[in-house]
């Protein structure tokens, strides 16, 4: 994620490795398997539809009428599934590059009982090899509901943004089937334009449209909320009780959102885990993506580049990005500001007031930066050493560096590597949040979290490394570690002890009841909402939540707001 601009030096994670560790939760993932050949993505324009009603459903539940026909899903005792809805038109060809589409509609029932393909990106094969994964046609939405659930129920509505740094991920990635059912809530995830796909500015670009270029996958996010805002009564929800949540980079596309007026009446209230406020001046994009072309053979300038950017086969797209150097914490690709989709950060939104003023859940870890420790250098065979945890920071923090190491001394951690993890953990996670919660509650409500389960489940398989893998270190609630109390799928489940199962069941109370009536309530359990003059956070921890006003002092925060943080 980010440190301030002050601070020198771009390369904060060995290369990819952050970009990795920011994709599902450890324990979260497990979806049902994708399709690389989809169907045709097909429905109408999603922002000029009307609410359909589900009246295939009422005689059979697995059929539902959709904006671009009918589709049939899958019914089980305690949940329905429905898999690879288009929300858009394939991203192809001419539309690469281009703001999300009406997709045309489809005659017959379209199978939505698997997962269609994924966006574009690195991964790993079963022997932990890179490989590409995915196709341009993935723009699809997947919807999950509990079951039985009455077309008129008006339940609430959770829209999952997914993390990966901006080139990894997927909706199909986060098994909702549980969360569904135990929130008694409409879940649905998504998949979104990732890497240079996504997130390439080029001036040939601006030159189209100064407002989309560097944002297509936040194009593609805010096409989703509206088919969801068109369809989601269908299936049972309510359009005036919409969740927006994401983790990660996730979490920072629900900060975008907030922050874009594009956003505006397409969500009613925001859950940002672990998110920083991540983006980048469009000039700044423009300078890495007149790199990116150049890299990848499309050199001169005005419509001739953007016709041989559309041209350029998906591999090289991947492979020239991959070879870039990677910015703040491994994010390369990120959304632009300065056009009308966004206009500024979100921290300069909520400064000035100018965002979507709906109500804000957020909340970070308490080991946030042991994960990019682990796999940034423990898990690579090349602990950080003394000296090399100096030379880092150094290179980090440039002038600065001297008094982050006075903070942060490798010699009150257990290891060096630990010390990164906590500079990591309180500056660009804990104390960047705390900011946060402080701008944006002197307008809207906002509730604050840490979750902090200092044995959270560990697996590293996600990152290519083979099953088992021990951990270096404890890993403590680390990043990415509270998705898999959200989502609680099966997998997880079978990780959990009883406290750990109980504190998601709490998480999942907090998270359903704030998308429903915009407040964090369970029975006997007080979560007051965010005030600078208190500075209380509840803590999510097994045993029961509590809440403190030591979050600020046990993350150091008042050192990192000389850095600006």
């Amino acid at each position: 994620m980010t440190f301030p601009m002050k601070f020198r030096g771009s390369r904060r994670v060995p290369p990819a490795v952050a970009a990795l560790a920011l994709a599902c939760g450890l324990a979260a993932c497990g979806g049902a398997a994708d399709e690389d050949s989809a169907a045709p993505a097909t429905s109408a324009d999603p922002a000029r539809s009307a609410p359909l009603a589900m009246s295939a459903a009422a005689a059979d539940p697995s059929v539902i009428s959709v904006s671009g026909g009918t589709i049939k899903g899958s019914v089980a005792s305690t949940y329905r599934a429905f898999f690879g809805i288009p929300y858009a038109a394939p991203p192809v060809g001419a539309l690469r590059w281009k703001a999300p589409g009406a997709a045309p509609a489809w005659s017959g029932t379209r199978d939505a009982t698997a997962a269609r393909s994924v966006c574009p990106q690195g991964a790993f094969d079963a022997s932990g090899n890179p490989v590409i994964r995915g196709s341009e046609d993935c723009l699809f939405v997947n919807v999950y509901t509990p079951a039985p659930v009455s077309p008129t129920a008006r339940l609430p509505v959770m829209v999952w943004l997914h993390g990966g740094a901006y080139v990894a991920g997927a909706g199909s990635d986060y098994d909702a089937t549980v969360l569904a059912k135990k929130a008694n809530a409409i879940i649905v995830t998504l998949n979104y334009r990732l890497g240079a796909l996504g997130y390439l500015a080029h001036p040939s670009l601006t030159a189209e449209s100064r407002d989309n270029s560097g944002n297509y996958g936040l194009l593609d996010q805010q096409a989703a909320m509206k088919w969801v805002q068109a369809n989601i009564a269908g299936f049972g929800g309510d359009t005036t009780k919409v969740a927006l949540f994401g983790g990660s980079a996730g979490g920072a596309s629900v900060w975008a959102n907030v922050a874009s007026p594009k956003a505006a009446g397409l969500f009613t209230r925001a859950i940002v885990q672990s998110g920083p406020d991540t983006n980048t001046p469009l000039a700044n994009g423009e300078a890495l993506g007149s790199t990116f072309a150049a890299n990848i053979g499309c050199t001169g300038t005005g419509a001739a580049v953007a016709a041989c950017l559309r041209a350029m086969p998906v591999a090289a797209v991947i492979g020239v990005q991959s070879a870039l150097p990677p910015g703040p914490m491994g994010v390369t690709f990120q959304p632009a500001t300065g056009g009308a989709v966004l206009p500024q950060s979100a921290k300069g939104a909520v400064t000035s007031g100018s965002f979507n003023k709906v109500a804000i859940l957020q909340g970070t870890n308490h080991d946030e930066g042991r994960l990019f420790a682990a796999l940034g250098f423990d898990l690579r065979g090349n602990p950080l050493t003394v000296a090399s945890y100096t030379a880092l920071v150094n290179q980090m923090f440039g002038p600065a560096a001297a008094p982050v190491l006075a903070q942060y001394p490798a010699a009150s951690y257990a290891s060096p590597s630990l010390a990164y993890a906590a500079l990591v953990t309180d500056s660009s996670f804990s104390c960047a949040a705390r900011t946060m919660n402080r701008l944006a509650s002197a307008r809207t409500p906002v509730f604050a979290y840490e979750f902090n389960d200092p044995n959270a489940p560990v697996n590293f398989a996600p990152f290519g490394l083979p099953p088992g893998t021990p951990a270096p270190f404890a890993m403590g609630s680390y990043h990415g570690a509270e998705t898999a109390y959200i989502f609680r799928s099966p997998a997880a489940s079978s990780f959990m002890t009883s406290a750990q199962l109980a504190l998601s069941d709490q998480m999942i109370g907090y998270w359903s009841n704030f998308a429903a009536t915009g407040l964090p309530v369970l029975p006997a359990v007080a979560w007051p909402p965010y005030a600078s003059q208190f500075d209380m956070v509840q803590v999510l921890k097994p045993g029961g939540p509590g809440s403190t006003t030591q979050f600020a002092a046990d993350h150091k925060c008042t050192f990192w707001a000389g850095f600006g943080v």
